[in-house]
């Protein structure tokens, strides 16, 4: 009886040790296989992309400080943005994870900022300057304070539980999406110019 407990066991918890082990595996050769250079205080500074998307993370496992092209860390299990680099030079996709803030995250963008279909209650952390767009839809923000304060091209903040437009970017260069929300239409037009509003 002994010995077939101890095979269903192994049969169990064997898979899960060999993904374990893989993926210590790949933490291992990843930054050396890509080529990133290694900063004094252990951080990395990527000329190119980086993609850890899809690898069923909790964390990102390594420091960024300057990323030039985009960086990708969507569709994990991410609890948090520690670690992700201060700068990136094209997009930032962190979409579809279990994010409930975005401390952490780049405090620039050179295009677009994605963090859509994650568990936010505040914008807090958010980069302040993002070159094109910014999607913070369908999350569960009841304010936008901490939103970018610039925002090149156009604002997402659809399907979401919003009560007020309170914390808005100064800046919107194209358009503001805010359908699905709770807003009143008299707060609409004292916290939004209309020039750029899309309900």
């Amino acid at each position: 009886m002994n010995d077939l407990i101890d095979k269903l066991r192994e049969a169990i918890f064997k898979p899960s040790l060999q993904a374990q082990q893989t993926q210590e595996n790949w933490l291992k050769k990843y930054p050396h296989e890509q080529g990133w250079k290694q900063n004094p205080d252990g951080s990395y500074n990527v000329k190119g992309p980086v993609d850890i998307s899809n690898k069923g993370l909790t964390k990102i496992p390594w420091k960024f400080r300057r990323v030039g092209g985009s960086f990708y860390c969507d569709s994990n299990q991410l609890t948090t943005l520690e670690g992700a680099p201060h700068h990136v030079g094209r997009n930032f996709f962190c979409s579809n994870n279990q994010l409930t803030s975005l401390q952490g995250a780049p405090q620039y963008v050179g295009k677009t900022f994605y963090c859509t279909n994650n568990q936010l209650t505040t914008l807090e952390g958010a980069p302040q300057h993002v070159g094109a767009d910014f999607y913070c839809n369908h999350n569960q923000l009841t304010s936008l304070e901490g939103a970018p304060q610039h925002v090149g091209k156009t604002f997402f903040c659809n399907n979401n539980q919003l009560t007020t437009l309170e914390g808005a970017p100064q800046h919107v260069g194209r358009s503001f999406y805010c359908s699905n929300n709770s807003v009143p239409s008299n707060k609409l037009k004292t916290t939004v110019k209309r020039k750029y509003l899309q309900k």
